[in-house]
């Protein structure tokens, strides 16, 4: 076949694809592949407390007091973002009717999962991955599920996107102005990550290490924390504050904190402690510890604890975590600055699939944190990167996560329905996890065994050398 015949092929595919993702949005194709949406009505079922929090402020009150005050849109989870994004984001949504609003904020995260596709793609030659990343990005089923519940995600898409497309761009790029422009993709990343989810804080050590990234790393957490502070100090801002004493006490007693300002310990009470904005730093730790074994939790130690009937300490899955941060640390031992920055970025795709599997709530919409590493993979392959043999792999491996779980094939089981087919309940809940828990564990294994073969041999030439210096 022609390469023209070829690319209008690949390219009607595409569209075709992405049409019939958009339109199951509002007919509802697609509700069959998750439990949520197949069981209940859960449209923007995450989105509401978004412009809701703005509102909340806007009343006098907390923008975490979601269930107080006057309702926005017919139900809704709890608001746990920053509270400046309520502000930056929030309060252009809140100025129309609910379900308006819902779908421009959809629009608005396409808009920003196809910023994430411009910047990959621009780095990739071949026209047939440049198709099956957009499809990656754009038509996965995780990315369905984060769009059907109006979720927030695609700010943290875009910044692993920006964060990794600078580093990328540090390590391969000779010119001063494109070292410039990835320097400041790196800067906005960190900023739309940590005034959203800020997940990518255990990337800051890292970054504050590395000489490239030092200064940019430190502008963006100051500007962090001067925000920050005025969201807390200022009473405009935080309209039903508890007071700096209070919060040092929280810090002081955290068992105390674990106890009384869990919203699932609390049946989705918010307290006063809770309504103060310093619950969004504190939520981080609360939800460390917190477990949950529900069906659309895709959490290695739901997935471990529903298989073997064990409840493990919370810590124990930390411990891929901790041994991902010791050789972040130890990445600084590289003197090469083109082999030095390639295991920056392998230690973001590392940290990234370390949150999916040592967390213990991990929604299905979560794995689209792997996406932008999946679609990053594709510029990577044709660069000898230290773990360039098993990229093809990783591919492979990271495609299924784009895929939908066994719930569909399941959901007619006595496990869900009254007279279904009778299946084993831990059965039927591990199949639906098996295809995303899995597959992550596989990708972290790869990728931190790979960099510590890596690490042990700059260690070992670095001992050597000293020797014969010696």
């Amino acid at each position: 076949m022609p390469k023209t015949k070829l690319n209008y092929l690949i390219l009607s595919i595409t569209a075709f694809i992405t049409s019939v993702c958009i339109l199951s949005m509002y007919f509802g194709w697609f509700d069959i592949f998750f439990y949520g949406s197949d069981t209940f009505h859960t449209h923007g079922m995450d989105y509401f407390q978004i412009p809701r929090a703005y509102l909340n402020l806007l009343d006098g009150k907390s923008p975490y007091d979601t269930w107080g005050g006057n309702q926005y849109g017919p139900y809704t989870t709890w608001y746990v973002n920053h509270p400046a994004f309520a502000v930056f984001v929030g309060s252009w949504f809140a100025m129309f009717s609910p379900w308006t609003s819902y779908t421009l904020f959809i629009i608005y995260s396409y808009f920003l999962m196809g910023i994430c596709f411009y910047l990959i793609q621009k780095r990739v030659q071949s026209f047939l991955y440049k198709n099956i990343i957009f499809l990656i990005l754009m038509c996965s089923i995780p990315t369905f599920v984060m769009l059907h519940g109006g979720n927030s995600q695609a700010h943290v898409i875009l910044s692993i996107a920006l964060i990794m497309v600078g580093i990328y761009d540090l390590t391969y790029q000779l010119d001063e102005a494109k070292i410039k422009s990835a320097k400041r993709y790196i800067f906005i990343g960190l900023l739309i990550s940590f005034f959203s989810k800020p997940i990518i804080l255990l990337l800051l050590p890292m970054l504050l290490i590395e000489k490239m990234t030092r200064s940019l790393t430190l502008k963006s957490i100051l500007i962090y924390a001067v925000v920050s502070f005025l969201f807390i100090a200022v009473p405009v801002l935080n309209p039903q504050g508890i007071g700096f004493n209070k919060i040092f006490y929280l810090a002081t007693h955290l068992d105390f904190v674990k106890e009384n300002m869990n919203i699932f310990k609390n049946n989705f009470v918010v307290n006063e402690y809770m309504k103060d904005n310093s619950i969004h730093w504190f939520n981080i730790l609360i939800l460390s510890d917190n477990k949950l074994n529900h069906v659309d939790v895709f959490s290695l130690p739901a997935f471990i604890h529903t298989m073997l009937g064990y409840d493990a300490p919370a810590f124990i899955y930390k411990i891929p975590l901790y041994i991902s941060l010791i050789l972040s640390f130890l990445i600084f031992l590289i003197k090469d600055k083109k082999l030095r920055l390639e295991a920056i970025l392998a230690m973001i795709m590392i940290f990234t699939f370390s949150y999916l599997i040592c967390y213990n709530i991990v929604w299905e919409y979560q794995f689209t944190f792997a996406l932008p590493i999946i679609a990053m993979l594709f510029i990577l392959k044709d660069k000898q990167v230290f773990y360039q043999p098993y990229i093809v792999p990783l591919i492979c491996i990271g495609l299924i996560m784009c895929l939908p779980s066994c719930y569909i094939f399941i959901r007619k089981s006595d496990f869900f329905i009254k007279g279904g087919f009778h299946i084993n309940w831990k059965l039927a809940l591990n199949l639906i996890r098996f295809d995303k828990i899995i597959p992550a564990v596989i990708v972290f294994i790869i990728l931190i065994s790979q960099l510590a073969i890596l690490l042990k041999k700059t260690i070992l030439i670095s001992l050597q050398t000293q020797k014969t210096q010696n």
